[in-house]
């Protein structure tokens, strides 16, 4: 039988210790590769434009708006007088004077979910500087036997609307149609020329009003728009005595109107 003895070597510390300081810097070196993928570098995102919100119209308004006038109105007054009156007042930039005319607006808008908006409306208006009394209205001449030769002269003094309108709002636009109640407040000047005998009544009258619009928010609750209205007044009448005439007249003066006008609102 043969025995065979091998021979032993005995390790020192330090050589342990340099032994498990290599082994564990080749783990290390190893498993870098892995640790760097899973801790992944920050990368800075692409810039994108900010997200703007649409507009919302819904909300109390009130204020101002600017505009000019036109249209015609007829009178009659028996037994055959009948004459119309162009109510276009040229303008004159060195006095103001024309058929300008300036005004306030009050109204409520409500925004639906598909941006569709309802509204209403109450505007009042006042004619600008007048020219030989008249800002806003016109004059014509006739003669009759009773009272000779005369003038028919009609100055509106302020006019309004109350209304609804109806529109659609893409973005910070809203493009409306609006209609409604009609008033203006004028004053009727009958005049005999030949001793200035004059009778001036005043005079309500009602209609109704059509138009469009578009307005557009230029700021956070601020807009501006601009309208097209066309009004039409009915029939009215008013007695017409003269303290030296032998007779009286009557005056039928259909009114109809178009303006434009343009105006800024806040939006509480």
């Amino acid at each position: 039988m043969r025995c065979r003895v091998q021979r032993f070597t005995i390790i020192g510390r330090e050589a342990i210790a340099k032994f498990a300081r290599v082994t564990w810097a080749a783990a290390l070196l190893a498993a870098a590769p892995a640790m760097a993928a899973e801790v992944a570098m920050p990368v800075k995102a692409p810039w994108q434009p900010p997200l703007v919100q649409a507009y919302d119209w819904t909300g109390l308004y009130v204020g101002a708006h600017l505009g000019y006038s036109g249209g015609r109105s007829n009178w009659s007054a028996p037994p055959d007088l009948a004459s119309s009156l162009d109510l276009n007042q040229s303008s004159d930039i060195f006095t103001g004077a024309g058929s300008y005319f300036g005004g306030l607006q009050i109204g409520y808008d409500y925004m639906l979910a598909n941006r569709v908006v309802l509204g209403t409306q109450l505007d009042v208006s006042f004619p600008g500087f007048p020219r030989k009394n008249i800002s806003i209205g016109g004059e014509s001449i006739f003669s009759t036997p009773e009272i000779g030769l005369a003038s028919y002269r009609e100055n509106v003094l302020h006019f309004g609307t109350l209304r609804g309108r109806v529109g659609y709002a893409p973005d910070n636009w809203l493009f409306y149609a609006t209609g409604g109640f009609a008033w203006t407040y004028d004053q009727l000047t009958l005049t005999q020329l030949a001793d200035d005998t004059t009778d001036a009544p005043f005079l309500w009258r009602l209609g109704w009003v059509a138009g469009l619009g578009v307005e557009y928010a230029f700021a956070p609750n601020w807009t501006a728009n601009i309208e097209y209205l066309y009004t039409k007044y009915g029939n009215s009448s008013v007695l017409c005595l003269f303290p030296v005439a032998t007779t009286a007249c009557t005056v039928y003066p259909p009114l109809t109107a178009l303006r434009i006008h343009w105006g800024i609102s806040p939006i509480f």
